[in-house]
């Protein structure tokens, strides 16, 4: 069984950039990196109420959650809400060491 899910354009950056970053050291995790995103979002659409709500962030964002994404980059965080008909919608790639609560609302998609 298969879910169905959305990547923002925000995503989308945030991934180029991270990818980006592990290129300077080594082009195969970079590649890796990418694919471990993918799996990540495909896994989570399946099963999306399966991960935890980002609790400091409920007042601002109700309704949004993350997971890490697959090893071994699970220092990196998918956030997503679920929407109607438990469609995903991710918003961000971030990595987990950053002060969530206070980046996340400044970095909105644009």
């Amino acid at each position: 069984m298969s879910g169905t899910y959305v990547v923002r354009p925000q995503v989308k950056r945030d991934i180029i950039r991270h990818a980006t970053y592990i290129a300077r050291d080594n082009l195969d995790a970079a590649l890796r990196f990418r694919h471990a995103a993918q799996e990540t979002f495909e896994v989570t659409a399946v099963t999306p109420r399966g991960y935890g709500l980002v609790k400091p962030l409920q007042g601002q964002f109700p309704g949004l959650r993350c997971r890490p994404l697959k090893r071994p980059f699970e220092l990196y965080l998918a956030f997503y809400f679920v929407r109607e008909g438990d469609r995903v919608e991710f918003t961000r790639v971030l990595h987990g060491r950053r002060d969530i609560p206070r980046v996340y609302p400044k970095l909105k998609d644009g």
